[in-house]
Order: C-alpha cells, then structure tokens, then sequence
C-alpha cells in the first residue's frame, strides 16, 4: 500500500507560475510562507509529483500545499479586469481575499477588500480617459535622469512633465 497517494504530474501542471503555501502552516526552505511554483519534479524520498520554486532551492510534495492564487472567471474578477484592463488575480487569505492587479508580470497594486479592489480599477479607468501631461516648454528631457530626480519626484522641475 502506497503511503503517500497522489494525482499524476499532469494534474498539477497548471499551477506552474502560482502562488502556494504549506498546508501545515510552516514555512518554506528560504523561510517564507507562500512561494511561486517554478515547476513539478518527482520526490526523490517518497516518488510523487513535488512542486520546485522559483524563491528558493526546496520542494515540496504538491498534496502538501495549497495554491493560494485563484484566477477564474468569476465576474467580481471580470469586472475589475474590464475596467482596469489589467490581469487581476484573488487569493484566499486568513482575514479574507487578497487582489492584485498586474500589468503583465508586473505586480501594480495588491489591496484586501473588494471594495478597495473596485475603487483601484475605477482610478485607473479613469486615469486612463485623461490627456497625457504636456511638458514645461522649453523641456527638452525629463528631470528624472538627472541626478536627485526620479519617478516619484514632485520638484517644481518635474511638475507637469508627461511621465
């Protein structure tokens, strides 16, 4: 009798790229509890599907975690991907859902109530219908790449400039 059943390989393949934590409750090998599946290998001591990770050099039978990422096509998720017109995903999380928006792979925004979620992905509706910022005449290069300028910066230099 097997000790340690388990789903083929193959069943576990779609979660490549996902968020997983352990079932216990314990962290990872790098000491984290919630890792990005990398991919799927087989359990060198007990020989089931393992999933490896991309934060640290550990693997952990799949039976042994949870994936905490959920993207479906629920239409709470639908909507904020709509309106914002980014990926969203939501995760179950102890004190409730978890959505975060991404621009690609790029992690945007991450919020904790739908309510919050919503208001995020109506600003960036709206954000999105407004002209592009003009430049200060006679600014050939935007500020930021001179040193003490970045992004973020509010100087009466970057002021106004198109970023």
């Amino acid at each position: 009798m097997n000790r340690h059943p388990s789903k083929p390989a193959s069943d576990y393949e779609k979660h490549i790229g996902r968020k997983v934590s352990k079932k216990s409750g314990k962290p990872f090998k790098g000491g984290r509890t919630r890792n990005t599946i990398k991919g799927i290998m087989e359990h060198p001591e007990i020989h089931v599907p393992a999933y490896t990770f991309y934060e640290d050099d550990s693997y952990v039978a799949c039976s042994w975690c949870v994936v905490n990422e959920v993207e479906t096509e629920s239409p709470q998720l639908s909507i904020l991907s709509d309106q914002s017109g980014l990926r969203v995903t939501a995760r179950k999380e102890i004190k409730g859902w978890c959505f975060e928006f991404y621009n690609g792979t790029k992690p945007v925004k991450t919020v904790y109530t739908y309510k919050k979620a919503k208001m995020f992905a109506d600003g960036v509706a709206v954000g999105r219908e407004l002209p592009p910022r003009n430049p200060i005449p006679g600014q050939t290069q935007h500020p930021e790449s001179a040193p003490g300028h970045d992004a973020d910066c509010m100087c009466e230099e970057c002021e106004g400039w198109a970023i």
